[in-house]
């Protein structure tokens, strides 16, 4: 028992760990979105060829807020999430919409591992010199993918924290039940006691009635 509510204890430990980590770098990207000034969502906006990265990044922030092309443009097999990016930062309140970007939000991609090429670009890759939005937004990227997987992790331990102390439950019951059928049987066994004793104080009557009938 004693193993199991410290094995318990270290996984909640671990469970606020995760879900500090992924707060704190969540809140400094979100800082970082914030800080950047409608000119520089503008400049980004007004990009008349952006490098491929940049146009990969902004691919990886529209996948994260659920949002897909219409349709190819000119016959392209590619989709044109370059286009898409661009009307979206039309939007004055685009930058509050990453930031009040959940982890648990239902537009978010159900598997991390599609973020992987968004997520290897960010770690490789500075855009400062191109843009400062840019920078913020690959940073806001890595935060969010981290907070998702903390989420999930956070998610699954909590779920092995209650199972485990479901396993704990039944150990208790199971000890409980043990005490009293241990109680019973000592009761059945005094019991027993008792009655043995009785008999032999009836014994020790009838042998000193016999011993006086013998003398007489």
């Amino acid at each position: 028992t004693v193993t199991i509510v410290s094995n318990l204890e270290a996984k909640k430990h671990t469970v606020q760990q995760l879900n500090d980590a992924a707060a704190v770098q969540l809140a400094d990207a979100r800082n970082g979105l914030v800080e950047c000034d409608a000119k520089q969502v503008t400049n980004l906006r007004l990009s008349i060829s952006p490098p491929a990265k940049v146009k990969t990044l902004l691919e990886g922030v529209c996948t994260l807020l659920g949002e897909k092309p219409d349709k190819n443009v000119r016959g392209s097999l590619t989709p044109d999430f370059w286009t898409l990016a661009r009307r979206l930062m039309e939007d004055p309140a685009f930058v509050e919409r990453l930031v009040g970007l959940d982890a648990n939000a239902p537009c978010l991609p159900p598997d991390t591992d599609v973020m992987a090429e968004f997520v290897d670009l960010c770690e490789t890759n500075r855009f400062t010199s191109f843009s400062t939005f840019a920078q913020a937004l690959a940073d806001w990227i890595l935060a969010m993918v981290n907070a998702i997987k903390f989420l999930k992790e956070a998610e699954q331990l909590n779920r092995d924290v209650q199972a485990g102390q479901e396993d704990m439950l039944k150990m208790v019951e199971g000890l409980e039940k043990q005490r009293d059928n241990l109680n019973a049987h000592n009761k059945r066994v005094n019991q027993i006691r008792a009655s043995l004793e009785r008999q032999r104080g009836s014994r020790s009557k009838l042998q000193a009635e016999f011993d006086a009938c013998e003398a007489r």
